[in-house]
Formats: C-alpha cells, structure tokens, sequence
C-alpha cells in the first residue's frame, strides 16, 4: 500500500473512531441533559434506523420468537391452502383466510364451543403470528391468475423489481407497521416545531426505503406528510436535505445487503457511516 492510500485509509478510520466516541458521549449524557428529545435526533439517525427495521433478518429473528404449534384456529386460516396448496410460499395472497375479514371468517368457523372473546382473542393471536413472518399478511385476498399476470408485467417493466418485492408491495407485517409508526412520531415532532430540515431528511429517507423495501404503508405516510406539509403548511424544503437523508438509507440499506454481519454489528455500522455522510 503506498503513502497515499494509507493516508486516506488512516484519516477514513480516525474519523470513523471519532464518531464512535461522540455517539458514546451522547449516550452517557443522555439522562444528564434537560432535552432527551434532542438526545434522541442526535444519538440515533432516524434514516438508520427506519433502514435497519426493513430487514428481512429481524423478521426470521421474530418468527422464531413467536412460533408455536399450529392450533385449529391457525389451521383453519390455511384451510383452503391445506386442501389445494394454491400458492405455495405465498398462499396468504391466494387462499382466503388471511385478511382481516377472511381471517375473522375462518376463526369464527372453527368451533362452535367457544366464546366471542376467545374468537377474539385467538385471532389476534393467529394474526399476529404470520405478521412475524418474511411473507406477513396480505391487504386483500387476490385471485391469484391476475396476480401471477401482474407480477410477470411488474419483474420484465420496472427494473430490479421482481416478484417477490411485487409480493411485498401487496402485504405488511409487524416491522413495517412499527417503520411506518415511529415515522408517524418523526413528522408529528418535526411539522411542530416546523422543523424543515428534519422533516425533508426524513420524507428522503422513508421514501427511498419504501420504494427499495417495498413498503406502501411507509410510501403512503411520506407521501400524505408532504403533500400537507407543502400545499396546506406552505412548507419549502431543500433539495439537499432531501439527498442527505436518502442518501444514509441508501447506503445503509447496500450495508445490510453487502455484508453478513450480526444485526447488532450491522447497526452500529450503519450509525456511524450515517454521521460521516451527514458531516460531509
């Protein structure tokens, strides 16, 4: 490695240590300050972390926590998957029983001996369940020829979609329903305070993760926050802002696709490369 390479090498793992020991700062001083609200903004970036709840490594880890054996409640969503076996992987689309309404159907249906609370309460459990899961919940039941037609258009017409992110774009599951919460939070704080700068940040962020995510509950909120921000608020926002704030998804989202790291690790990877490019 010659002189030059080494220099940039050292000044990129200076600067990368120094953010370290700030964000370690913060955090000791954290209870100390007057403002935890601006301890939060300052020690955790949003845009990391909105990138950190999209990844498909955080539901296997749910779905492992929450699994259990199947009861006749959850056999009887699969009802119709277990007669035909429509969809395979996917049938949650295709089979019927697993949006809110066939859902409620199906748990209804399966005894004549229970309670309405225990109806209740057993949909609550079966649904939460698959929303821990890679392939979480539909919003509707689709047939599933026109689905298949759809998809096929989708993968050859947008370029890096394919089938599975058009399967995505139709359902939700517990961590985009949580993205899409605390996004909800961000903008509620930010338009409060009328905090321009936080607010584009944020619409860059969460709309380049909804779009690489496939989160239309995450796409709708972004899109709602500045159509009122800017026709009803009168809010103007700077381009660059917009860009820092798509830009730390971006590169967080490549991190986690790149590198096969412990959540943990991936996490304070992406904290600190997010401060670099906020700083540069």
């Amino acid at each position: 490695m010659n002189k030059k390479k080494f220099n940039k090498l050292h000044n990129i793992l200076y600067e990368m240590a120094k953010t370290s020991g700030n964000m370690a700062g913060k955090a000791t001083s954290f209870i100390s300050s007057p403002n935890k609200l601006d301890n939060i903004k300052t020690a955790v970036y949003p845009e990391a972390l909105l990138a950190f709840l999209s990844q498909k490594n955080l539901l296997k880890l749910s779905e492992r926590i929450t699994e259990s054996t199947a009861n006749i409640y959850d056999k009887a969503l699969d009802a119709e998957y277990l007669r035909t076996h429509i969809g395979g992987p996917n049938h949650r689309m295709f089979d019927g029983g697993h949006d809110i309404a066939g859902a409620w159907e199906a748990v209804k249906n399966a005894s004549k001996d229970d309670s309405f609370v225990q109806e209740t309460a057993a949909l609550a459990n079966s649904l939460w369940k698959d929303l821990n899961t890679e392939m979480g919940l539909p919003f509707r039941t689709i047939n599933k020829s026109s689905y298949d037609e759809t998809a096929a258009w989708v993968s050859k017409s947008i370029p890096t979609a394919d089938k599975s992110w058009f399967y995505d774009l139709l359902s939700y599951d517990s961590f985009e329903i949580l993205a899409g919460a605390l996004s909800a939070v961000g903008v509620l704080f930010a338009l409060k305070n009328e905090d321009l700068d936080s607010l584009a940040e944020l619409l860059g962020s969460a709309g380049i993760i909804a779009i690489i995510s496939a989160n239309p509950l995450l796409g709708i909120l972004m899109v709602l926050t500045a159509a009122y921000a800017y026709f009803i608020k009168k809010m103007e926002f700077k381009s660059i802002k917009f860009g820092s704030g798509a830009a730390v998804s971006s590169v967080s989202m490549g991190i986690f696709a790149l590198f096969n790291l412990s959540l943990f690790f991936e996490f304070i990877l992406v904290l600190i490369i997010g401060s670099l490019i906020k700083k540069r």
